[in-house]
């Protein structure tokens, strides 16, 4: 069994940024991570739909009613 100083639970775009910004804060610091699936299919198209597409005037995405 390992031993980890942060277990993220789910390898998601948010588990994966995670561990990226604690290994980027401290190095030394032995980060897991742990997802149920088998298999995950990169689509960028899920997570960053309407990610860059808000202001203030129109807080929805762009053709969206």
């Amino acid at each position: 069994m390992s031993n980890f100083d942060v277990l993220i639970v789910g390898a998601g775009i948010g588990g994966v940024m995670a561990a990226a910004q604690l290994k980027n804060a401290n190095g030394k610091l032995r980060v897991g991570l742990i997802d149920p699936a088998d298999a995950h299919w990169h689509q960028p198209a899920w997570t960053l739909a309407c990610g860059f597409s808000r202001n203030m005037a129109s807080p929805g995405c762009i053709g969206t009613a």
